[in-house]
C-alpha cells in the first residue's frame, strides 16, 4: 500500500500542470473535435508506411550510440517535439511502448526551456523513460483506472525489436496499441510503430491514424515532417532544442519587398503617393459631380467637400499647425469628421482620434501620450460636452453644421469661414514615411499604446482593399464604425478612394442594430458595409432578412461557420476580413464561397497586394503545414511602431531570418493549413476581442488593483458570441464591502464601457500555477458576486 502511494504520488507530480489531452489533430477546431476521439473500443487506423534504408538506420544508430540513448528514446522525444509544433502548447503528452510487451509507458514533455543541447534533452527524456519503467514494473497500481491524466494519451509511439525491452507484467498489460485489424488503440487519434521487419539493416516506420482527425495529406505531412526532423537531429544539423526546425521561410521574391508602384493588379494602376492620388480621385469625382457623402437626409458634393477640405487646412494654417505636427479629432459623426481627416493627411499632419463616447480622463490621457499640438473640435460637441479638461493642446473650433449651434457659439469661438473657389493642397514637406494617424488601443500596462500608421501604409492598405473589393463610382458605403476604430479607415476613405459615396450614420443611429436594419430595408442602395461578427449578428436579431445588393465585410472577431451560412444567404457577397491595427486595418480578405462554407471552420486566407504573412514558433522559426504557432505580418503596410515606447516596438516588430524581413508579431495562434491559408485557433497572450475592440486584460487589472481594497485582479472572457462577457476575479482586503455600481463607476472615469466587466467575482485567493502566477484556466464563474 505505502508503494503504491509512492507510485501515485511519482504519476501527479510527473503529469503536474497537465489539465486536458494534447491536442494535435488538425481538424480540432472542426468537425472532428478531441472529444469525438474513441473512448470505450477500437478504431479503424489508416496506415501510411515509409521504408527507412540501410543507411539512414545506420546514421540513427551512430548517433545514438555518441550521445548515449536508446533508438526508442529518440523516436519518442522527437515524436513529442512534433506534438509540440503540432498542438501549440508548451507540455505535451504521449505513450511509449517497446514490443513485444504491450505496456504504455506515459511521457510527460515540457518545451518551455528549449536552451538545453538535443543530446542533454534526449538525456532527460531517456531518464524519464527509465524511472517511469520502473514505477510500472514494481507495483499493482494501475495508471489508467487510478490517475486521469493517463487517460489522456492521444498517440503511441511503438517500437518493436530494435533494443532490449523490460519484462512488464506481460500477462496483465493494458490494451494493444494496434493489433492484426489496424486498430487505433481506443483514445488515441494518431500513433507511430518502428520495426524491423526481421531484419536489422532496413527499418519500416508506420502511422496509424484516425481518418475522423486527418486527411490523408495531413497524415502524410506528418509522417515526411516528423522523417525530416528525424534525420536533422542524427546529422546534428541543430545545437540546442530551440533551433529545432522543419518548416520553410516564405520565398524572399514575395510582394512585401516589391516597390508598391510596381505591383501588377487587375484593377485600376497603383500609385506611388496617398495624398496626390486621393486628391486626384476627389478631383476627378467633382468633375462628374457626384455625391461624396449623405448624412441625416443631406448630401454634400465632392466639389463642397474640397472646399471645405481647403477650408480646414487654412485653419491648420492658421495656428500654425505645420506638416509633422500631431492634432487630436474630437468631433461628432458628422461630414466634418471626413473633412477634417482629409485636410489633415493633405497637409501632413497627424491625426489622432478622440472618440466623444469615451471617458473624458481616457481622452486626456490620450492627449498627454501624444503630444498634440492641438484639438480639432466641432462646435455642437464643445456645446454638449464642454468639461473634458484637455491640458496642453489648443481646442481649435469648426465651424457648425447648423444655425442653433452656431448661435450657441461663445465669442472665441473660431469659425472656418467660407472661401469660394479655394481647392485643397498637398503640402510639399510631406513623404511616404510621415505619419497618418495614431490610433490609441487598448495597453497591458495600464494605458492606452498608440500605432503609429503612415502615408506609406494607409496607402498600400487602400490600394490592395480597394483592388480586392473592385469597388468603383457605384460603391455606396454604409459607415457604422466609430473613429477609434481602425476599421472605420476604410469605410471612410474606400468610397471616396473610387468616386463613390460614403453614407454616414449619425452618433445616435450607428450603434443601433435597428435603425440600422430599419435603414437597410427602406434604402436598398447601399453596396457594402462592413461590422464585427458581434454587430452582425445583433443584426441578423432583429429580424433583418437581408440584401442581394450588399456586399458585406465582416471582421475584428473570429467569423464562425453558423454566421457566415446566414450572411451568405442575405448578401450578395460576403468577406471574412482579418487583420490588426499594426498593419493598418485587414491584412488578409478571403470571399466566403459555397465551396468555403464546406470545410470544416471558416479560413483566414488571400493576403492583400502589399502583405505577406509568416507563421513563426516560440523561438522565430518557420513551421511546416498543419502545424502552430504565431502568425506574423511583413510588407509595406506595417505600422513604424508603438509611439515613444522604442521597448514594445522591439519586441512585437522583429526581423525574421534568413531574408532580414522586418515583421509583426501579431500574438495570433493558428494552424497553417496550406499557402496562405491559416486556422485561427486563439491568442497567445492575454489580449482578447470583445465585439470587435481589442483589450489588454492587463489594462483593466491595473485599473482595478489601483483601488485601495483590491489586493489583487484577474480578468478574463468568459462565453462565446452573443454571449461573450468579461468577468472580473478579484481578492479583497478583509472586512471589505464594495458594490458591484461603485466598482464599475471607478472603472469608467479611465475605461470605455466596452473594456469595463460585466460581473465581478470575489475570490478568497486567485489560483495560481506552480511558477506563482494567476492560473486562468482556474478562473470560472462560481459564486460571490458583487
Amino acid at each position: 500500500m505505502q508503494a503504491d502511494c509512492l507510485d501515485t504520488a511519482y504519476w501527479q507530480t510527473l503529469f503536474d500542470g497537465v489539465t486536458e489531452p494534447t491536442h494535435f489533430s488538425a481538424n480540432k477546431a472542426g468537425t472532428a473535435p478531441l472529444d469525438l476521439r474513441v473512448a470505450d473500443t477500437d478504431t479503424f487506423a489508416q496506415l501510411l508506411t515509409h521504408n527507412l534504408s540501410p543507411e539512414w538506420v545506420a546514421m540513427l544508430n551512430a548517433f545514438c550510440v555518441e550521445v548515449d540513448v536508446d533508438c526508442s528514446t529518440l523516436f519518442s522525444a522527437s515524436w513529442n517535439w512534433m506534438l509540440y509544433q503540432y498542438s501549440g502548447e508548451s507540455v505535451v503528452t504521449s505513450g511509449m511502448c517497446d514490443m513485444p510487451c504491450k505496456t504504455v509507458i506515459p511521457t510527460v514533455q515540457s518545451f518551455s526551456d528549449r536552451s538545453l543541447t538535443v543530446a542533454a534533452w534526449l538525456c532527460d527524456a531517456q531518464a524519464q523513460l527509465s524511472l517511469s519503467k520502473q514505477m510500472l514494473s514494481h507495483t499493482s497500481l494501475n495508471p489508467t483506472a487510478d490517475l486521469q491524466p493517463l487517460n489522456w494519451l492521444t498517440s503511441v509511439v511503438s517500437v518493436k525489436h530494435l533494443v532490449p525491452t523490460l519484462d512488464l507484467h506481460n500477462d496483465d498489460c493494458a490494451d494493444d496499441v494496434v493489433d492484426n485489424n489496424n486498430t487505433l488503440m481506443p483514445g488515441t487519434v494518431a500513433s507511430v510503430y518502428i520495426d524491423n521487419q526481421d531484419s536489422f539493416t532496413g527499418w519500416r516506420l508506420q502511422l496509424a491514424y484516425s481518418e475522423v482527425h486527418f486527411s490523408i495529406e495531413q497524415a502524410s505531412s506528418l509522417l515526411e515532417d516528423w522523417i525530416t526532423l528525424l534525420t536533422g537531429i542524427c546529422q546534428q544539423r541543430w545545437p540546442t532544442v530551440s533551433e529545432l526546425c522543419v518548416g520553410q521561410w516564405q520565398s524572399p521574391n514575395n510582394v512585401s519587398v516589391v516597390p508598391i508602384s510596381d505591383l501588377p493588379t487587375s484593377f485600376g494602376t497603383f500609385s506611388d503617393e496617398l495624398t496626390s492620388t486621393l486628391l486626384a480621385a476627389l478631383q476627378h469625382a467633382a468633375q462628374h459631380e457626384r455625391t461624396a457623402i449623405e448624412w441625416q437626409g443631406s448630401a454634400l458634393s465632392y466639389t463642397a467637400l474640397l472646399q471645405r477640405v481647403a477650408e480646414i487646412q487654412y485653419l491648420l494654417h492658421q495656428h500654425n499647425i505645420e506638416c509633422g505636427d500631431r492634432v487630436g479629432l474630437h468631433v461628432y459623426r458628422q461630414p466634418d469628421m471626413i473633412s477634417a481627416m482629409i485636410a489633415c493627411l493633405l497637409s501632413g499632419v497627424t491625426f489622432v482620434p478622440l472618440e466623444p463616447t469615451f471617458p473624458a480622463d481616457r481622452l486626456v490621457t490620450i492627449e498627454q501620450e501624444a503630444g498634440l499640438k492641438a484639438i480639432l473640435q466641432d462646435t455642437a460637441l464643445s456645446i454638449a460636452i464642454p468639461m473634458v479638461p484637455f491640458k496642453g493642446a489648443n481646442v481649435v473650433l469648426l465651424a457648425a453644421d447648423n444655425e442653433i449651434a452656431m448661435a450657441k457659439l461663445t465669442h472665441n469661438a473660431e469659425n472656418v469661414m467660407p472661401m469660394s473657389g479655394v481647392m485643397p493642397r498637398v503640402c510639399d514637406g510631406l513623404s511616404s514615411d510621415t505619419p497618418a494617424y495614431i490610433m490609441f488601443t487598448s495597453g497591458s500596462t495600464g494605458k492606452p499604446k498608440g500605432v503609429v500608421i503612415t502615408h506609406r501604409a494607409l496607402l498600400t492598405f487602400l490600394q490592395g482593399s480597394t483592388e480586392r473589393l473592385e469597388l468603383d463610382t457605384t460603391t455606396r458605403w454604409l459607415l457604422i464604425t466609430t473613429m477609434a476604430f481602425d476599421i472605420a479607415l476604410l469605410e471612410i476613405l474606400a468610397p471616396l478612394w473610387v468616386g463613390g459615396c460614403a453614407v454616414l450614420m449619425s452618433s445616435d443611429e450607428y450603434r443601433d442594430p435597428h435603425a440600422i436594419s430599419d435603414y437597410l430595408t427602406e434604402d436598398n442602395t447601399i453596396t457594402v458595409m462592413q461590422a464585427t461578427p458581434a454587430f452582425w449578428r445583433m443584426l441578423l436579431n432583429t429580424g433583418w432578412q437581408g440584401n442581394q445588393q450588399l456586399v458585406a465585410l465582416c471582421g475584428g472577431e473570429a467569423l464562425d461557420k453558423p454566421l457566415a451560412e446566414q450572411l451568405v444567404l442575405r448578401t450578395q457577397r460576403l468577406w471574412n476580413c482579418y487583420g490588426p491595427t499594426e498593419a493598418t486595418v485587414w491584412s488578409l480578405m478571403a470571399e466566403i464561397t459555397a465551396d468555403a462554407l464546406n470545410l470544416s471552420s471558416i479560413t483566414l486566407q488571400h493576403s492583400l497586394i502589399g502583405y505577406t504573412h509568416q507563421v513563426v514558433d516560440a523561438d522565430l522559426k518557420p513551421v511546416s503545414v498543419n502545424m502552430v504557432g504565431e502568425l506574423c505580418i511583413q510588407g509595406e503596410a506595417l505600422s513604424h511602431g508603438y509611439w515613444q515606447r522604442d521597448d514594445l516596438t522591439a519586441q512585437q516588430f522583429v526581423t525574421l531570418s534568413p531574408h532580414q524581413v522586418r515583421s509583426y508579431r501579431t500574438g495570433d495562434k493558428v494552424r497553417v493549413l496550406g499557402v496562405d491559408c491559416y486556422q485561427y485557433l486563439g491568442r497567445f497572450d492575454d489580449q482578447v476581442k470583445l465585439r470587435g475592440f481589442r483589450i489588454e486584460l492587463g489594462e483593466i487589472e491595473a485599473q482595478l488593483k489601483y483601488l485601495t481594497i483590491v489586493k489583487d485582479a484577474a480578468v478574463k472572457l468568459l462565453g462565446k458570441g452573443d454571449e461573450a462577457q468579461l468577468v472580473a476575479f478579484m481578492e479583497m482586503t478583509k472586512d471589505t464591502t464594495l458594490s458591484k455600481l461603485a466598482v464599475r463607476k471607478v472603472l469608467l472615469k479611465t475605461l470605455p464601457s466596452y473594456m469595463v466587466p460585466n460581473r465581478f467575482v470575489v475570490l478568497e485567493q486567485l489560483p495560481k500555477t506552480g511558477s506563482g502566477k494567476v492560473d486562468r484556466k482556474q478562473l470560472y464563474i462560481k459564486k460571490s458576486y458583487i
